[in-house]
């Protein structure tokens, strides 16, 4: 009976407007298609154990959780439609679970987002970005 094995078997999916069918081990969308799959790619390591026939690296509560709050970080500072106030939930044969709000938090301390402020890259004798690019 088809309705036995969802039952019994977990799976992780979505339908999108068109209803379509998606499975998968990881699973996103709209920005998170583009900057967030790679990054879960990476932590299960997906690239090299399929290439060797295995499955993708399962990740305990605490590697998950600390790379979705990595991939919502990254999400927050490289897009605008993307708060960096987030809730994580778990869905688990104990059911489910949902954290209270919290913020990720972004490092905006690098040398170069106040260059401005200290003069431009060729007052302090260093190759500036468009030094760079040949265009």
């Amino acid at each position: 009976c088809p309705e036995q094995d969802l039952v019994e078997k977990p799976f992780l999916g979505q339908v999108d407007m068109h209803g379509t069918r998606l499975e998968g081990h990881i699973m996103a969308s709209g920005m998170g298609v583009y900057l967030a799959l790679p990054l879960m790619r990476f932590a299960t390591e997906e690239a090299e154990r399929m290439r060797d026939g295995h499955f993708p690296k399962t990740l305990t509560m605490e590697e998950a959780c600390g790379w979705a709050c990595d991939v919502m970080r990254v999400l927050s500072l490289r897009t605008s439609s993307c708060s960096n106030r987030i809730q994580l939930a778990t869905v688990g044969v104990d059911g489910v679970g949902m954290s209270a709000p919290f913020n990720v938090e972004g490092e905006w301390n690098h040398q170069d987002f106040h260059a401005h402020e200290v003069g431009s890259y060729h007052e302090r004798g260093e190759e500036g970005p468009t030094d760079l690019w040949p265009y």
